[in-house]
């Protein structure tokens, strides 16, 4: 698989290919992981009782519709797993990790639905003709990666109606949707969205939110029974001491304080540096309702910049992508700043 974040086989000071929570890790939370080393001489509970509780009181869901997970994407595996489908379909361009989940399946077989540039790399309602019967699960997220586009609230409750009819699964990965337009706005609220869809699964991400891609920390929510299929394919005790204590800490920042506002702002306010200054350097900067921004170059950028320990995402591995894009975090503006007059000197020749 591809992935941003390859700081082990490069020399890199400033890491923009990783898509975090630009804000500043809380002391709260390194807390949390101080006490999660403390309880480590222990078992985790392997029925997750207090952290279920936590994360289900957090998303306003019933404990028995939540499982935690070792990361987001040991829950999309074993979310795949759980559904088994023979045909399913991805919403390319689109995270890698899908298509990876779906070849663990043996014999399964996967169409696409591209999303097209003219339309901002946002899923359109010509997709509804793409959800045939035949179709056991669709997989899609929002926002998407590396558009960072967030799906239209009726047009996603028109893939989910449809789908359903058609008794399609639907796995919607909403890993950066806390920091997201609708995350916002609380449109494609995942507690609303499976109290009413029961084939659909949605899966988020701590790690992505919290900005600890070391500590791995996601959750997975539907009904009872999805949920249980689900549990039914992970490990026991899947959820580290350290992991669980941080999530159950990150659950009173992201819903009982304005941990989630201030990353907002921060992030409305740096993209609003940030994309006139790409765009005055001749970049095509693509709208994004979250964190990260797709933009195409007409010249070379990732290896130049990495020569400078600048690692950036080139996007030319993903689907319906070609040479010239490219992907970068919204960062604090030091590092954005940073950026920005690297990229200056690299374009300008010096």
């Amino acid at each position: 698989m591809h992935h941003g974040g390859d700081i082990y086989r490069n020399k890199v000071r400033l890491d923009l290919s990783v898509s975090l929570n630009p804000l500043p890790v809380p002391q709260v939370l390194s807390d949390a992981m101080q006490a999660g080393c403390a309880a480590a001489g222990a078992y985790p509970d392997p029925e997750q009782e207090a952290l279920r509780a936590v994360l289900a009181a957090g998303m306003g869901v019933d404990p028995a519709c939540v499982i935690a997970g070792n990361g987001a994407s040991e829950l999309l595996l074993a979310a795949v797993q759980a559904v088994n489908p023979v045909k399913a379909l991805l919403v390319e361009p689109c995270f890698s990790g899908y298509r990876y989940v779906l070849d663990s399946l043996q014999g399964c077989q996967v169409r696409e639905y591209r999303m097209r540039e003219e339309e901002e790399f946002a899923p359109a309602e010509r997709m509804l003709l793409t959800l045939t019967s035949d179709l056991d699960l669709i997989l899609l997220a929002d926002p998407g990666n590396p558009a960072g586009r967030n799906i239209d609230p009726a047009l996603l409750r028109q893939i989910l109606r449809v789908a359903r009819d058609n008794g399609t699964a639907v796995i919607l990965d909403q890993s950066f949707y806390l920091l997201s337009a609708q995350g916002r706005a609380g449109g494609n609220n995942p507690a609303v969205l499976t109290g009413v869809f029961r084939n659909l699964i949605v899966v988020s991400s701590f790690t992505k939110v919290l900005g600890l891609p070391g500590i791995r920390m996601g959750a997975a929510v539907s009904s009872a029974e999805n949920a249980e299929r689900i549990r039914a394919r992970l490990p026991e005790w899947n959820v580290s001491s350290v992991a669980e204590h941080v999530m159950r800490a990150g659950a009173d920042l992201l819903w009982k304080s304005s941990f989630c506002k201030d990353a907002w702002e921060m992030i409305r306010t740096e993209k609003e540096y940030l994309v006139p200054a790409l765009e005055s350097l001749g970049c095509r900067v693509y709208p994004s309702d979250t964190h990260y921004l797709l933009f195409q170059s007409s010249g070379e950028l990732y290896g130049p910049l990495l020569e400078r320990g600048i690692l950036i995402r080139d996007c030319s591995d993903f689907c319906g992508l070609s040479t010239g894009f490219y992907r970068i975090a919204v960062r604090d503006h030091a590092a954005n700043e940073e950026f920005v007059e690297n990229l200056k000197e690299v374009m300008h020749g010096h």
